[in-house]
């Protein structure tokens, strides 16, 4: 520089030159600084930049997860819907047939049950017997009498000869 730029006095040229040597030094000391700053961000960013990829990436199966175990569950519970509704009409297909069915023996017992009366009626008098089973041999217990005791002659006021076929 020259005294008429500046306006002051010109400093030497050694000095200057050991200031801007410095300043170099320093400058140099801040781009490296800066230099390694920057890579580190760089670093930063690209780490950042994959954290967020794999955050997508999370989400979106998280979300393909939720959605598939959300049909998972609405299939589940239309099926137990099916389930419940099928055993409802076994239920009650099952109930039908046993009032028939109880129907069907009450009607059975009654007719049995006169049957039985009218059998009971009719077959006690000794006639049906006989004439029904009386030739069924293990039915009737023929009894072989007991043989009576002699008659004594006891004395009476008015005797009566014995009969002829009475004689023995």
């Amino acid at each position: 520089m020259i005294e008429t730029q500046s306006g002051g006095n010109v400093a030497a040229n050694d000095d200057l030159r050991e200031i801007v040597g410095g300043h170099e030094v320093r400058l140099a000391a801040v781009e490296r600084r800066q230099d390694a700053t920057d890579g580190k961000l760089d670093g930063i960013s690209k780490d950042l930049a994959t954290m967020r990829a794999e955050e997508n990436a999370r989400t979106v199966a998280t979300t393909a997860g939720i959605a598939r175990l959300e049909t998972r569950v609405f299939d589940l519970v239309t099926q137990l819907a099916k389930l419940t509704g099928a055993q409802e009409n076994q239920n009650r297909l099952a109930e039908e047939n046993l009032r028939r069915w109880r129907t069907r023996s009450v009607v059975v017992g009654i007719v049995c049950t006169i049957a039985a009366a009218a059998g009971g009626t009719i077959l006690s008098s000794q006639t049906w017997d006989d004439y029904l089973f009386g030739n069924v041999g293990f039915l009737h217990h023929h009894h072989v009498p007991a043989p009576t005791p002699p008659a004594q002659q006891q004395p009476a006021a008015y005797v009566i000869a014995p009969r002829s076929w009475e004689k023995s």
